[in-house]
């Protein structure tokens, strides 16, 4: 399953038929339904939800943002402020998430594509840490979700008229940030 080539061309279907949801600054959850949608097109033999909170039949919860804040991309990237502010508010309580999209088998542990995604209005420093530092234990093979591979992307204000889509790698073929043109 070649994972940049079915995102590239779920976003491509986006562009064509429904920028209308991002230049009318519709809300995060629409646009990512129909990019889900596009996705569950193009492998119809696996489940593509939104906002799934399930690991098989527990909770989908994270237990290990800080330790994975504290890693060397975070701290290079992200000033110690924003870092300190997101585990505070992990700490508070117990961290049920929800990715915006997964690529899985339902009621199996087999976890293919993890999506968080970001209207361009909404990807603060903050947010962005937040997402990647999920994604990162997401697709952790020593975590217990083992998604295969994690994209982090920001929609544009506007689709450009020529859709550029570039892949920039944070860790080895493992979580990717989508630069959107």
């Amino acid at each position: 399953m070649d994972y940049e080539t079915i995102i590239k061309k779920a976003l491509y279907c986006l562009k064509k038929n429904d920028s209308f949801l991002i230049e009318n600054n519709l809300h995060e959850v629409c646009i990512t339904h129909k990019l889900a949608e596009y996705i569950q097109n193009l492998i119809p033999e696996f489940n593509v939800d939104c906002e799934y909170n399930r690991n098989i039949d527990d909770k989908k919860i994270v237990y290990t943002l800080e330790k994975t804040l504290e890693k060397e991309y975070f701290v290079k990237n992200f000033k110690k402020e924003i870092l300190k502010k997101i585990i505070k508010q992990y700490k508070k309580e117990e961290k049920l998430v929800r990715p915006d999209i997964i690529v899985h088998l339902r009621g199996k542990n087999e976890n293919k594509i993890v999506i968080e995604a970001k209207k361009y209005n909404n990807a603060s420093p903050e947010n962005e840490a937040e997402d990647l530092a999920k994604l990162f234990i997401f697709t952790d093979e020593n975590e217990t979700f083992k998604y295969d591979i994690g994209y982090y992307i920001v929609f544009p204000k506007k689709f450009s008229d020529k859709l550029t889509i570039k892949f920039k790698e944070i860790i080895e073929n493992k979580v990717y940030k989508i630069e959107i043109n």
